[in-house]
């Protein structure tokens, strides 16, 4: 695994945790380890965030220290691999208020089918599985 662009792809997850009331000293150490992993990449042989992880670890003592790059290390792989932030939001995923307008009007009526479809069916927490594979081929079979 290549950290090249690690700088870029992590500048949005710096902000998010600065503006998020994340404390100076965790954001500060999420950005010294990004220049970690950049510097010594190709020295240390580093495949993947648990190689990195293991290698930080083995060179402290400290059981502050280890707990510290395991949370920094989890952060940053759940990020680059997942786009989740440390708060369980995902980047990217949020559509903005209008967007359904924007989509293609094909896919506007895919979703509108689906809506009504969702609409007509009773509470799926009543239903048993014959019902909702029922339910389910409807839809597709609407089309």
């Amino acid at each position: 695994m290549k950290f090249n662009k690690t700088n870029d792809i992590y500048a949005d997850l710096i902000q998010k945790l600065k503006t998020s009331g994340y404390s100076k000293s965790y954001v500060e150490r999420l950005g010294t380890e990004i220049n970690w992993l950049i510097r010594n990449q190709s020295r240390e042989d580093i495949q993947s965030y648990g190689d990195a992880c293991r290698i930080r670890i083995s060179r402290t003592k400290s059981r502050e220290m280890q707990t510290t790059y395991r949370r920094v290390y989890k952060t940053l792989e759940n990020f680059d691999l997942y786009g989740k932030y440390p708060s369980g939001v995902y980047a990217g995923t949020s559509a903005r208020r209008g967007s359904y307008w924007q989509l293609n009007p094909v896919f506007r009526e895919v979703v509108d089918i689906y809506k009504d479809t969702g609409e007509k069916r009773p509470n799926s927490q009543n239903i048993g599985i014959f019902t909702f594979e029922f339910f389910k081929t409807e839809f597709i079979n609407s089309r």
